[in-house]
């Protein structure tokens, strides 16, 4: 059976136990309850001892079709890229009319620009049995929290007027 691992380790820390206290008072060997923790495998004696000890539902500790799904999606920032794509294109019109910058000049910042149009060309979001993720582009600037640290979530959709971007809650 696939068990929720975070909750488990969830459970064992807001008692304060260690892995080796709870394997004593549930009956099980040091070994399966850091399995339990680490890969969410075990068997189903094992998560029905645990509950026990829990004292919850052992339904609780696993995932419902008996695995975790994990989820990953991109979205692609075309605004960023388009933006990006327009400032070079006037600041080659600029550069055409009035010469302002030498070449070397202009290669150092179109270097820039696409390097910034890399990194946030896209974000994606990525959820495991342990933690949600997210980062920008290739994953340079990376972000991750525990499950267990998320009290909900919804799916949302705002209005243009909201404005663009992630935005601190």
């Amino acid at each position: 059976m696939k068990a929720k691992s975070s909750i488990i380790r969830k459970y064992r820390t807001d008692r304060l136990w260690s892995q080796e206290h709870l394997a004593k008072v549930s009956g099980l060997g040091l070994r399966t309850i850091q399995r339990l923790e680490s890969r969410g495998s075990g068997s189903q004696e094992s998560i029905r001892a645990l509950a026990s000890v829990f004292e919850i539902n052992a339904d609780t500790l696993v995932w419902p079709d008996g695995n975790f799904q994990t989820y990953k999606h991109r979205q692609w920032g075309l605004l960023a890229i388009i933006s990006l794509a327009l400032l070079a294109v006037i600041v080659l019109i600029i550069n055409d009319v009035v010469y302002t910058i030498p070449a070397a000049g202009l290669g150092v910042l179109f270097g820039g620009l696409t390097v910034i149009c890399f990194i946030f060309s896209s974000m994606t979001i990525e959820v495991n049995e342990s933690e949600i993720s997210w980062y920008f582009g290739p994953g340079v600037f990376r972000k991750a929290l525990p499950l267990e640290e998320v009290g909900s979530c919804m799916k949302v959709k705002n209005s243009i007027w909201m404005g663009f971007g992630i935005h601190a809650g």
